[in-house]
């Protein structure tokens, strides 16, 4: 009985770790390869991402994970507007240009992760980083 007791939460929250992990839930844990909102998140750290918002329900000023080249990239809304039709588009400051006059890049549905809740896990998934930047031949970090 006491080892039930001790293995049934471990099993728990392994399984728990790797629901989130692996995305079967509404919420995801995913580790950053690149921050634009550092101090607050950096390259390395795992965050919570809920990814069952619409896209059309998502506002300027939530933090949003999105892909880019194969990299999960955390950064804040700074604009959302409608097109012609009437469609919602999503757009972030574009960094390139700072300092000057701000442009902006639109953040399709398509490549759009999930909103960050808040949650995150300092210096985590360096290790994933580190290992798929081998695997990639990318070894300089890239900052936006």
């Amino acid at each position: 009985v006491k080892i039930l007791l001790i293995n049934l939460p471990v099993t728990l929250v392994f399984a728990i770790c790797i629901g989130l992990i692996s995305g079967i839930f509404n919420y995801h844990l995913l580790g950053i390869d690149t921050s634009a909102i550092s101090p607050k998140v950096n390259r390395g750290d795992a965050v919570m991402i809920n990814k069952k918002i619409k896209y059309k329900d998502y506002k300027e000023g939530d933090i949003i994970v999105y892909e880019s080249d194969k990299k999960l990239i955390i950064d804040e809304i700074t604009k959302k507007d409608k097109d012609e039709d009437g469609n919602v588009i999503l757009y972030i400051t574009d960094e390139i240009n700072k300092g000057e006059e701000d442009t902006y890049k639109e953040i399709g549905e398509d490549i759009l992760l999930g909103k960050y809740n808040g949650f995150k896990i300092s210096k985590i998934a360096y290790p994933t980083i580190w290992f798929n930047d081998f695997i990639k031949g990318d070894v300089h970090e890239k900052n936006y």
